[in-house]
């Protein structure tokens, strides 16, 4: 415990392959021997959300969270920068990796965390407790706000009524924007089914398990699409673009949408500047507006749907400008 998260934990038992990975055979000859592919960015969200959400061999459940476990969030590009890089990209790791923009990391964190969120809430053994659904799979802030605090309101998609928990669907959510703006037939599909996955969450276990079910089959196939999509200057527009609507249209009642929306604007428009698709002095103006969307979400506990969708239209107008 006291050095933390080792090397094996992300990179797989080093037996069979810490020697040879010293010397330098071909990549592949390292992943044969039991090296992860970290740098699939499936492989790589997988094993992320395999403890920043579980899976079926560990799984943190609402009593872990009431015994002072902090609240489950995750997004892989934002993970990926905070931790400490220990290697180069440079033309020799181009050669024998792969390499993924900031927007692919995104886009295809989000569709595994909404894959896995959608396995958990057909697995018997982890969408009950007792009685209950197991609580961890919903949206913490509908049940967690001050009792005198009455803003609650429904969404197109969230199916948001009062008195009642619904699924945490941020991720969901952000992947339904990502396809709108890459595969716009899939977006309109997936709005539906995220539409009936919260409207059978509030009727009874086999009608949400049933929803859950037939919504991953297409966050199965957009995990894949995404993993070898080409997120140009056009998508990632279009997917800045369809945050700001989409909460200019209402949808960020809760924190946890807000919050996965701004580590989202903070991706795109770091892939924006490295790509130099925008001036020095956009860059800066696009910058103050993204402080300003952070800012929003600064405290869950105070977070204001109206204070966030303030910040958007100052975003709206940096991108405008």
């Amino acid at each position: 415990m006291s050095e933390g998260v080792g090397c094996e934990a992300c990179h797989g038992g080093s037996e069979k392959w810490l020697s040879s990975h010293a010397v330098g055979p071909p990549h592949a000859e390292n992943i044969s021997l039991g090296l992860y592919p970290t740098d699939d960015p499936v492989a790589r969200a997988e094993l992320c959300l395999s403890c920043h959400f579980g899976n079926k061999d560990k799984f943190v459940t609402h009593r872990i969270m009431g015994a002072g476990h902090p609240r489950m969030s995750f997004e892989l590009d934002t993970f990926t920068q905070i931790q400490p890089a220990h290697f180069v990209i440079d033309e020799d790791y181009r050669k024998r990796k792969q390499v993924s923009d900031g927007v692919q990391l995104w886009a295809v964190g989000q569709a595994v965390a909404a894959r896995e969120l959608l396995a958990a809430l057909t697995d018997p053994k982890r969408n009950r407790d007792g009685m209950f659904p197991e609580l961890v799979l919903f949206d913490c802030h509908a049940c967690h706000s001050s009792m005198s605090k009455v803003d609650w309101r429904p969404t197109s998609t969230g199916n948001r009524t009062p008195g009642m928990p619904h699924v945490n669907g941020a991720s969901l959510l952000m992947l339904r924007i990502v396809a709108d703006a890459v595969e716009p037939a899939r977006g309109k599909a997936m709005a539906g089914k995220i539409r009936t996955l919260h409207k059978a969450a509030s009727q009874g276990m086999p009608q949400m398990v049933s929803a859950a079910r037939d919504l991953r089959v297409l966050t199965d196939e957009l995990v894949q699409k995404f993993a070898s999509h080409n997120f140009d200057a056009d998508a990632m527009q279009a997917i800045l673009g369809g945050l700001i609507k989409t909460g200019l249209e209402g949808e960020y009642a809760d924190y946890a949408a807000a919050e996965q929306v701004a580590m989202a604007m903070d991706s795109i428009i770091a892939a924006m500047v490295d790509a130099q698709m925008v001036s020095d002095a956009k860059a800066r103006k696009l910058q103050t507006a993204l402080d300003a969307v952070y800012n929003a979400v600064d405290r869950e506990d105070s977070y204001s749907s109206w204070r966030f969708n303030k910040a958007l239209k100052g975003m709206q107008g940096a991108i405008a400008s």
